[in-house]
């Protein structure tokens, strides 16, 4: 698996951009179903490229494009590479499509 470093444009740390990773898809794809983690009921969310979190309603409303971007492995800010719960947040991230607190 080839792998290149980026740096986010928000702290300029470096990550991992993978090429097309199918889990990331499967991992979005059940965000986009199932808002909740089970067991815990703790509110899932999609981790960005670029370190941004996304809310299930804006993973549900984009899901072309960040389907296409992912799949791509595009570096447009689009592409998911994994996902998160809430439980493993000192604090409710923003989503970065809507601008809301994810609860």
């Amino acid at each position: 698996m080839k792998r290149e470093t980026h740096f986010s444009k928000y702290d300029g740390k470096p990550f991992v951009h993978r090429e097309y990773d199918r889990s990331a898809l499967d991992q979005m794809r059940m965000v986009a179903r199932e808002c909740y983690a089970w067991p815990g009921g703790y509110a899932m969310f999609a981790l960005m490229e670029n370190g941004d979190a996304m809310c299930p309603s804006c993973i549900k409303r984009n899901y072309r494009q960040l389907f296409a971007s992912t799949k791509s492995n595009d570096i447009s800010g689009w592409c998911v590479i994994g996902i998160d719960a809430l439980c493993n947040c000192e604090e409710a991230p923003i989503c970065c499509e809507c601008s809301k607190e994810i609860a």
